[in-house]
């Protein structure tokens, strides 16, 4: 594995586990707001779009594993852990943008 491409893969990985980080801050804010009354289906869709990118993220770092060849299994490969990654991008899409409408965001 070249240097340059190893070092932005964990550069990669490092911005997916800081945005991981601040979605998780967000609920936290959404749970404790008392001022404004927060729908079901905001809570709902990031909680989902929480979950979709832990999963992303678990996907993407164990396809950086096998890719390293830290990982190695019959039963994993760079081709499931990918269809995986895109997989759960596209829940992320759908709770971001078809559960969470921008009426329920804007009423808010």
């Amino acid at each position: 594995m070249n240097i340059p491409i190893s070092y932005i893969i964990a550069a990669l990985a490092i911005c997916f586990i800081v945005i991981l980080i601040s979605r998780d801050k967000g609920i936290l804010y959404l749970q404790k707001e008392e001022k404004y009354k927060v729908s079901k289906r905001l809570l709902l869709g990031s909680y989902l779009a929480t979950v979709s990118i832990t999963c992303f993220v678990i996907s993407f770092v164990m396809n950086l594993f096998i890719y390293m060849q830290i990982l190695q299994s019959k039963a994993l490969s760079s081709n499931n852990t990918i269809i995986a990654c895109f997989l759960f991008l596209g829940v992320f899409l759908i709770a971001e943008y078809g559960i969470k409408s921008k009426r329920t965001i804007r009423s808010n």
